[in-house]
């Protein structure tokens, strides 16, 4: 006499070999599919295998792309201006470095006050990304007040142009000076290669950094030297410097300059 128990075992044991017989059917019917829509060419004599495409799969490819296209986010507004920047500027710093491109585009110099040293900075390396855009790579010179200004913009121009900038700082020493000339005079690549695909065919923005004390010593090796873009950084600097400690600099003519420092004084 059969129990409950072992009928219920029963009945599970055959709904699941019903279950297993209809996935065979479908797992038939997907691969009859297959077989009906690749046809499998061999070619005579030389055992090479060839599986032709399913007639809709070119279509199929087009209605995809077009849909990823369709539904690809924008490129957020620092991305559209500064292709080759390596970070996202904020509002203000964006407008400040459409200001100073408009500048350069204009062959006017201008005056960066805005209140953060780093915002003057990000501004100015912005400028410099945007120029390396256009096909003006350098060499730029960077002027601080202070040796101590050095380092931040090492550092802001490291990260911002990051694996695309060659920076050195000018101590006066003669491998300092000799690596300078050949920052300089290095040479320039053709039109096709500035209009490449590829990041990589553009030559890296080329910055020297120098101080105002040995700006004053190595005067007339700068001189000689066509910077395309020269900065001057009067931040930190605890009194406004005298036009005497700012004469070597205004001798430096043969590019577009600008300034930077702390906000100007309101008049009262």
């Amino acid at each position: 006499m059969q129990t409950r128990s072992q009928a219920t075992r029963e009945h599970a044991v055959h709904k699941t070999l019903n279950i297993l017989q209809h996935l065979q059917e479908y797992v038939d019917s997907c691969m009859l599919n297959v077989e009906e829509h690749s046809q499998v060419l061999v070619s005579p004599g030389a055992g090479i295998t060839k599986r032709k495409r399913p007639s809709g799969e070119g279509e199929l490819k087009q209605q995809a792309q077009k849909h990823f296209e369709d539904h690809m986010l924008p490129g957020t507004p620092t991305q559209d201006l500064l292709p080759l920047l390596k970070g996202e500027l904020l509002h203000h710093q964006l407008q400040g470095v459409k200001w100073l491109a408009s500048l350069y585009a204009s062959g006017l110099s201008g005056i960066v006050s805005d209140e953060l040293d780093r915002d003057r900075r990000v501004q100015v390396v912005g400028v410099l990304s945007y120029l390396r855009s256009k096909g003006i790579w350098g060499p730029h010179l960077v002027v601080v007040s202070h040796p101590a200004s050095l380092g931040p913009w090492a550092c802001d121009l490291q990260q911002l142009l990051s694996g695309s900038v060659l920076l050195h700082a000018l101590d006066g020493t003669p491998s300092s000076r000799e690596t300078v000339v050949q920052m300089c005079q290095r040479p320039q690549p053709c039109c096709a290669q500035l209009h490449g695909p590829s990041e990589s065919l553009l030559p890296p923005t080329t910055v020297i950094m120098v101080s105002l004390e040995v700006l004053q010593a190595e005067l007339e090796l700068l001189s000689q030297q066509m910077f395309k873009y020269i900065i001057v950084d009067l931040a930190p600097c605890p009194h406004a410097p005298s036009p005497s400690t700012l004469s070597p600099a205004s001798t430096l003519t043969n590019a577009y300059s600008l300034g930077t420092s702390s906000p100007l004084p309101q008049p009262p």
